[in-house]
C-alpha cells in the first residue's frame, strides 16, 4: 500500500466541514452523491453529483457538506506530478469551478478526467502499483494541457495563438514572481510591446486588470502562509509583495471577505467533521461506476447471447493472452459493458463477445424496441468502453478498434416499431498479441 501511495492515495469521505487548508499533493474530487461548496480565494462554487473538480498543489481550499454525501479524492503525489508536467505547480487549473476566469474544461476533457479516474481507483483497490502509474501519469498530462484556466478562457473566444502564447508567458510568470515586485512596465518591454497595449490585452482579452490578477495571486499565497505558519500578518504581507499591511488588507476582504486576522482566528476554531467511507465498500463502487448497488465488480455476469454461436467472453479470451493480461483485460470489458447494458435498460438485449480468430475477440452491442435517447446512451456507453479497453490494450502490446454499425439517425422510431428486434449498434474488435 505504501507504494501505492506514493502514486496516488484515495480516500473516501462523508463531509460535514473541511476548514481552509492546503496539501503539496495535486488532488481531484469526485462527488459520487450529494453536493460540496468549495470555497477557494477566488470564491465558493457548489460542485454536485457526478462533477470533478481539481484542487492545485498548495492551493487553499474550504469544503462544505451540503446534507449527506459521499465523496473520492484522489491525492496524486507532488513530485510525480511535477516530474510529469512542468506548468502544474506555475498555474491554476480548473475543471468545473468558473471563478477568476470564466472557463472550465470542456465536456470531453472532463469525460476523459472521470475514466482515468474510475481506472486508477480499479488499479489502486487492486494493489497493482504497475499499472496504477501509467493512467496516474495520464491524468496528470491531461490536466495539463486541458484544463489551465487562461488557456481554456482563450480558446472559449476563439483568440489567436500570438496572443494566446503572449499572455500564457505573462500569466506564468506573474503566477511564479508575484511575491517579487513586478510592473506593467517591466513585462511589456519583456514582451517588446506598449504598456497601453498590453493593459488593454488584460481587459479586453482576460477582463481582469493586470495589478486584479497580480493581487489575486499574491492573496492565495498569503492564504497560504495565514494557514501554514504563526508569522505576523505584517510579515506575511511583506513576503508576499504587498508594499505595506493596508494592501494585504484591502485585497483580502475584497477576495476573502475578511482581514488577515479574523481569517486566522476562525480557522482556528473552525473544527474539522468529516467521517471516513471504506474505499472498497459497494456503496462507493456502484456510485463511481453507474451500477446497481448489489452487484459485485469483480464477478459481474453477462445476458445470454441469442445464438448458440456466440461465446461469453470471459470463457474464450484468456486462451489468447498471458494469464495476467486476461483478467484484468476481463474486468474492463465486464464493468464497461454490464454497466452500458444496466444504464439502458430494457433497451439493450444483449452484449455478448466472439471469437472470431485466431488473438481476436469481438463484442457486439444489440438493441431493441429502443427509442433516439437509448440509442444515443447505448452508443456512448460502448465508445467509453473502447476508450477505457484501447488504454490498456496499449499496455499489454494488443489493440482496440471501435465502429458504430447503425448510426441515430439510421434509426427511428418507425424501424424500431416495425418488428426489428435485433439491430446491431457497435461493435468493438480486440486485438491480442500472442501469449
Amino acid at each position: 500500500m505504501d507504494q501505492l501511495n506514493q502514486i496516488c492515495r484515495i480516500t473516501a469521505e462523508n463531509i460535514r466541514t473541511i476548514p481552509y487548508h492546503t496539501s503539496s499533493d495535486l488532488r481531484l474530487i469526485y462527488v459520487l452523491h450529494g453536493s460540496i461548496i468549495l470555497e477557494f480565494v477566488a470564491g465558493r462554487y457548489n460542485l454536485g453529483e457526478g462533477q470533478v473538480e481539481i484542487i492545485n498543489l498548495n492551493e487553499p481550499v474550504q469544503i462544505t457538506g451540503r446534507g449527506e454525501n459521499a465523496v473520492l479524492f484522489f491525492n496524486i503525489n507532488g513530485d510525480l506530478a511535477k516530474e510529469n508536467c512542468y506548468m502544474i505547480d506555475k498555474g491554476i487549473f480548473n475543471c468545473n469551478t468558473v471563478l477568476f476566469y470564466n472557463s472550465r474544461a470542456d465536456a470531453k476533457t472532463q469525460s476523459e478526467l472521470k475514466e482515468l479516474l474510475r481506472e486508477i481507483y480499479t488499479f489502486y483497490l487492486e494493489k497493482d502499483a504497475e499499472n496504477l502509474y501509467m493512467p496516474v501519469v495520464g491524468i496528470v498530462k491531461l490536466i495539463g494541457e486541458k484544463c489551465h484556466d487562461m488557456r481554456n478562457m482563450f480558446s472559449e473566444i476563439n483568440e489567436q495563438n500570438i496572443f494566446l502564447e503572449r499572455f500564457f508567458r505573462i500569466y506564468t510568470y506573474v503566477y511564479t514572481h508575484s511575491t517579487e515586485k513586478i510592473s506593467l512596465k517591466q513585462l511589456a518591454e519583456q514582451e517588446y510591446v506598449s504598456v497601453p497595449y498590453l493593459s488593454r490585452g488584460f481587459r479586453n482579452k482576460l477582463q481582469r486588470t493586470f495589478h486584479g490578477t497580480l493581487a489575486y495571486f499574491r492573496v492565495i499565497h498569503a492564504v497560504e502562509m495565514l494557514i501554514n505558519t504563526d508569522l505576523p500578518v505584517t510579515e506575511i504581507a511583506d513576503q508576499c509583495g504587498f508594499s505595506a499591511l493596508r494592501y494585504l488588507n484591502k485585497y483580502m476582504k475584497e477576495y476573502m471577505d475578511s482581514t488577515p486576522l479574523a481569517f486566522r482566528q476562525k480557522l482556528r476554531k473552525t473544527p474539522k467533521v468529516e467521517i471516513e467511507l471504506s474505499v472498497e465498500s459497494e456503496r462507493i463502487r456502484s456510485e463511481l461506476f453507474g451500477i446497481d448497488e448489489n452487484t459485485d465488480i469483480q464477478d459481474m455476469s453477462f445476458r445470454k447471447p441469442p445464438e448458440e454461436n456466440l461465446h461469453i467472453f470471459r470463457e474464450e479470451h484468456l486462451r489468447y493472452t498471458t494469464d495476467r493480461s486476461g483478467k484484468a483485460a476481463e474486468k474492463w470489458a465486464d464493468h464497461y459493458i454490464d454497466t452500458a447494458v444496466r444504464k439502458i435498460g430494457s433497451a439493450a438485449e444483449y452484449v455478448a463477445f466472439r471469437k472470431s480468430e485466431k488473438n481476436e475477440c469481438k463484442f457486439e452491442l444489440y438493441m431493441v424496441k429502443g427509442g433516439q435517447s437509448d440509442i444515443l446512451t447505448a452508443l456512448a456507453e460502448a465508445g467509453a468502453a473502447a476508450a477505457a479497453l484501447d488504454r490498456y490494450m496499449s499496455k499489454i502490446g494488443g489493440a482496440c478498434s471501435f465502429q458504430t454499425v447503425l448510426t441515430p439517425e439510421e434509426l427511428s422510431e418507425k424501424q424500431l416499431q416495425a418488428g426489428k428486434d435485433s439491430l446491431l449498434l457497435a461493435s468493438v474488435v480486440l486485438l491480442f498479441s500472442p501469449s
